[in-house]
């Protein structure tokens, strides 16, 4: 058992400040599309597209972004997509209808999703052997982020300042991301000493892609239906229920806290297979009572069990995807993108056919691909 050590540069520092204003966005846009939606006067549905919107954005990304960064190069495309979001975040705020707040979703959608994957490649890069760990702590700072962000929004709607400023503050942190990375050459470094190869990529990589697509999909089933679990089977009110989420996300800070000390120390593979198989343990408990406290303990460890699936989870991509490390991560953003589009709208329809708590079944069935590829299709480390 060896202890890792990250080597934190100032690229690094800029990478976990992008990946966690990153994450303070998209956990403060689902209370703000509620308020948005009370100005427009739109339907509930109608808001949910700006979800889809932003999905779609990251599957477009998906399509367009390994060629972009062979051609630019992966700090040009960081800074343009940081500059963009932060422009993307400002339209939606600044929206006068619909059709221009889903369009600034889009756009939002195809610069989040070249930041997630192209910062998770150059850490990949930066860090080597140590490169979970340096990934797990940029997932700390998202989750931390996306703990406090509704929290700060709530504090300033109740100040009189709006939902706007709340939103804002992520773009003003891209911005201010930007001014302190200066020259791009550290990226620039990074990547002259490696080059994508040609050709296909392994068949391992993609079981490690599916891997990444289902878990990725079970935590957006988590995010969009849960409150609805708590208030129809657990019993909570609305205001309640709404904040039952919070104990989702603080587990999973705590886990990815606490899995950045892990991963010094023991083989992610290990640990990735340990954490399915507590996930699913604490699902059952989340699932199986009516009882309020019981349903929120077990969501909060349902949460801190999910912590490892993201990071560990892409660390095992990267092995799988040998030496194409920029093509390998861009195609994640299909993963996520589809997954996050179609697995919570596949529960919705289940539930309209049955109810919300048989359709939450489809939660374990969707896990037991990620536990049957850990099983049947390991990667040494």
């Amino acid at each position: 058992m060896t202890s890792l050590t990250v080597a934190r540069k100032r690229s690094t520092w800029i990478s976990y400040g992008q990946v966690g204003a990153f994450g303070w966005y998209v956990y403060a846009l689902g209370p703000a599309m509620a308020l948005l939606s009370d100005e427009q006067g739109t339907t509930p549905v109608v808001m949910s597209l700006h979800m889809s919107a932003m999905a779609l954005g990251t599957l477009v990304s998906g399509a367009t972004a390994s060629r972009a960064v062979a051609r630019w190069g992966r700090g040009r495309m960081l800074r343009t997509a940081g500059l963009g979001i932060a422009g993307a975040i400002t339209l939606l705020v600044a929206a006068p209808n619909t059709a221009i707040s889903l369009t600034a979703s889009l756009f939002a959608g195809m610069c989040a999703a070249i930041i997630v994957t192209m910062t998770s490649s150059f850490l990949n890069n930066e860090h080597g052997t140590a490169a979970p760990v340096a990934v797990t702590e940029a997932n700390s700072g998202a989750a931390l982020s996306g703990l406090l962000s509704p929290l700060v929004l709530g504090a300033l709607v109740g100040a009189g300042f709006g939902w706007r400023v709340g939103i804002l503050i992520s773009a003003i942190a891209f911005v201010i991301l930007e001014v302190l990375r200066g020259p791009v050459a550290a990226y620039s470094r990074i990547e002259a000493h490696h080059t994508d190869t040609k050709g296909p990529l392994p068949a391992l990589y993609w079981w490690a892609w599916l891997l990444i697509s289902c878990t990725t999909g079970a935590e957006f089933i988590l995010l969009t239906w849960a409150t609805d679990l708590m208030r129809s089977w657990g019993g909570l009110g609305d205001a309640a229920a709404v904040a039952s989420v919070a104990t989702f996300t603080s587990g999973l800070l705590l886990g990815r806290l606490l899995l950045g000390q892990l991963t010094k120390r023991f083989p992610t593979e290990r640990l990735l297979k340990i954490s399915l198989f507590a996930t699913m343990a604490s699902f059952w408990g989340f699932w199986s009572t009516s009882n309020s406290t019981v349903m929120l303990i077990a969501l909060f460890f349902c949460g801190f069990t999910m912590a490892g699936h993201w990071p560990l989870g892409l660390s095992r991509l990267f092995r799988a995807g040998g030496n194409q490390p920029d093509r390998a991560s861009a195609l994640t953003a299909f993963a996520t993108g589809g997954s996050s589009l179609l697995m919570p709208l596949l529960l919705g329809v289940l539930a309209q056919l049955a109810d919300i708590h048989t359709a939450f079944l489809l939660f374990p069935v969707l896990l037991c691909v990620p536990i049957g590829i850990v099983l049947l299709r390991p990667i040494a480390q």
